[in-house]
């Protein structure tokens, strides 16, 4: 038992350590009053003003102890060595002495092992007093006091913010739930003076905050039921569009070209109007908080599927040009060069949008870059897969930005 007694003691060291960096900050700041003085920690009667102090005191005195006990058990063990002189008691002496080295320099090194890796780490410095809580940016202020709002207006009418939840994805739903959020608002506001209770959970303040969070929910909703339709739309003339292209084989006649360029322009055009048409509606709701996030989306979209349509155009135009002749080959040119001239006028129009960010503007140019790297890509291997005089198309193009 006495053996390993310089072995607690280092364990109640090292718990000492583990108790000051673990132990949640409200439990060090208890109104503790010690009984009995701690040297260099505390004096008896005195409430704490530092528990850090207190720790990094009972550490230091845990370490004291262990080297005095494992003095004490190298003495004895040493007294047991030399006055004995059967072969079990001389080694019974010897282990002794071992065992309190051993205690003794895990005593030290669990502190200079702590000091090397971070002197920090045996200072035990905790000032409850200077401890403040952390101050939150304006946009996680404004974050937490949106979720707030939210909550209580789900609270007042949780009906309504299951219709809203079971809304999502659909136009006519979101349309209609909008409507539902704008009634409330409307409500709330014609009261005047006498919207909230200040002996309720409902106070003025509140309600002007839950008037303002109904109609920012309205108009977000309206701006995703707009979104949806538009994708909805353009999907089927884009999709449609490219089901032309897919129609032509390998070696189609100058009049299957232009007719699958004809009914492709056509859906482009129509998908065209109906991005437009988003677009506008989406500006119509600036007086209910207008998402420009939602806006450059669009114009995203409407570049890729405008581009790539264009593209397609320009590629099928390059499809069969083994044996054309002057007349048809110069029909191709001007064709293939129409739709990067499309591709750069398109990007332009998109970019010079009211309030388009200018990370979709860099998007959108770097979409059309692509597409007219590509076709001119074309344009080179067709003029080295067909050794034929006459020139297809440039590959030298250069969009005038």
């Amino acid at each position: 038992m006495r053996k390993n007694f310089s072995k607690k003691i280092v364990g109640l060291a090292l718990l000492a350590i583990l108790t000051g960096y673990f132990l949640p900050l409200p439990v060090l700041a208890l109104d503790y009053v010690p009984l009995v003085t701690l040297p260099g920690a505390s004096e008896a009667g005195k409430p704490l003003t530092n528990t850090g102090e207190y720790i990094k005191g009972a550490f230091n005195l845990a370490i004291g102890i262990a080297a005095v006990l494992a003095i004490i058990m190298i003495i004895i063990g040493g007294i047991q060595y030399m006055g004995t002189e059967s072969i079990g008691g001389k080694g019974a002496g010897l282990k002794k002495i071992k065992d309190a080295v051993l205690g003794l320099l895990l005593a030290l090194g669990s502190y200079v092992l702590l000091f090397t890796i971070n002197p920090s780490l045996v200072n035990f410095s905790v000032s409850i007093a200077g401890i403040t809580p952390p101050t939150l940016s304006p946009e996680q202020e404004r974050a937490t006091q949106e979720a707030s709002i939210a909550t209580l207006a789900t609270k007042l009418d949780s009906a309504l913010a299951q219709r809203r939840a079971a809304a999502m994805g659909n136009a006519d739903m979101l349309n209609a739930v909008a409507a539902e959020y704008l009634a409330k608002a409307n409500s709330l506001e014609e009261l005047g003076d006498q919207c909230g209770d200040s002996s309720s959970e409902l106070d003025y303040l509140k309600c002007q905050e839950l008037i303002t969070y109904y109609r920012t929910e309205a108009g977000k909703m309206k701006t995703e039921a707009i979104t949806i339709t538009v994708n909805s739309e353009t999907r089927t003339n884009y999709q449609t569009a490219l089901t032309y292209f897919a129609t032509l084989n390998a070696t189609p006649t100058l009049e299957q070209i232009e007719i699958a360029a004809i009914d492709a322009n056509t859906q482009k055009s129509a998908m065209d109007e109906n991005y437009q048409d988003g677009i506008t509606k989406l500006r119509e709701l600036q007086g209910e908080q207008i998402d420009q996030v939602a806006i450059d989306k669009i114009l995203t979209d409407w570049a890729t599927r405008d581009t790539a349509i264009s593209k397609n155009i320009a590629d099928a135009w390059l499809l069969n040009t083994a044996f054309i002749n002057q007349t048809e080959a110069a029909t191709r040119t001007g064709a293939v060069k129409e739709m990067m001239d499309t591709i750069v006028e398109d990007a332009t129009t998109k970019m010079g949008e009211i309030n388009t960010s200018q990370a979709t503007k860099d998007e959108i140019r770097r979409t059309a870059d692509f597409a007219i790297f590509a076709i001119q890509a074309n344009c080179q291997q067709q003029l080295k897969t067909f050794p034929i005089t006459v020139k297809i198309c440039t590959t030298d193009y250069k969009p005038n930005w």
